[in-house]
């Protein structure tokens, strides 16, 4: 029987936008700590994605202590 061994942990700290690699990260309850907590919206307050906006994966977002 083989044993599942987790490679790498990624979050994305704004959904849509570049992952973020991590040594650790918590699992809470509703999933991985900091992992898609923000989103962008545009004006009429839908969620804009990488589907629509590719570059989006270009950007970066790293959460302040």
């Amino acid at each position: 029987m083989s044993v599942p061994v987790l490679r790498s942990a990624h979050v994305y700290p704004v959904k849509s936008l570049a992952a973020r690699a991590c040594d650790t990260v918590a699992v809470e309850p509703w999933g991985l700590d900091g992992d898609r907590r923000w989103m962008l919206v545009d004006k009429a307050a839908r969620a804009v994605t990488q589907r629509q906006q590719p570059s989006l994966a270009r950007i970066a977002a790293e959460p302040l202590p």
